[in-house]
């Protein structure tokens, strides 16, 4: 850890002002209450991306390490809050980058984005419009009991199945209008 401020009034440390750089270089751990939720939250994505049941998503597999590599991470302490951005965390084949604060009281405003890997969209012409786009979730609640929104997951499983029904009518649209349209 690197320190580039550091204020801290002896009379009252939760004002401390601390500003400096995180260096993360290899690290691997089964998840705590927080992480387990990210790791519930990469398994959903990956099933609603590889279009299976979401309800089958981490039954009976092992438990899953969140692994963390080389990065940097800014991170600033001020009024009671631990604030960073760009943490980067893997899980599988699923990246997740979080932003936002956690205070010293334990309570949490994150930010999680997922970026939607173009793995997960090739072939499925329906989903083009994805590429390039991250999911973005919010987490609030405690450290111990972490509270996700659940509506970006949602809105992926909203926009696939809307693909996949446009994809189905257009192609019987287009059996129709060939039909129609083929010389005799």
């Amino acid at each position: 850890m690197t320190l580039t401020t550091a204020g801290v009034p002896l009379a009252d440390t939760k004002k401390a002002d601390l500003a400096g750089q995180l260096a993360v270089h290899s690290v691997r751990v089964v998840p705590g209450p927080m992480a387990k939720q990210w790791v519930e939250l990469a398994q959903q994505i990956e099933s609603i991306a590889k279009r299976r049941a979401p309800s089958s998503a981490g039954q009976g597999q092992p438990v899953t390490l969140l692994s963390v590599q080389d990065q940097q991470v800014n991170f600033r302490v001020v009024d009671g809050r631990v604030y960073h951005q760009g943490m980067q965390f893997q899980l599988g084949d699923v990246v997740m980058r979080t932003e936002g604060s956690v205070g010293l009281d334990q309570t949490v405003a994150l930010l999680v984005h997922v970026p939607i890997q173009d793995k997960w969209i090739e072939g499925q012409s329906f989903l083009v419009g994805l590429k390039g786009q991250s999911l973005t979730i919010p987490i609030s609640g405690t450290l111990a009991q972490p509270k996700m929104d659940q509506s970006a997951v949602a809105g992926l499983s909203q926009q696939l199945l809307q693909g996949a029904a446009q994809q189905a009518i257009g192609g019987e649209l287009n059996k129709a209008l060939d039909k129609f349209l083929k010389p005799r």
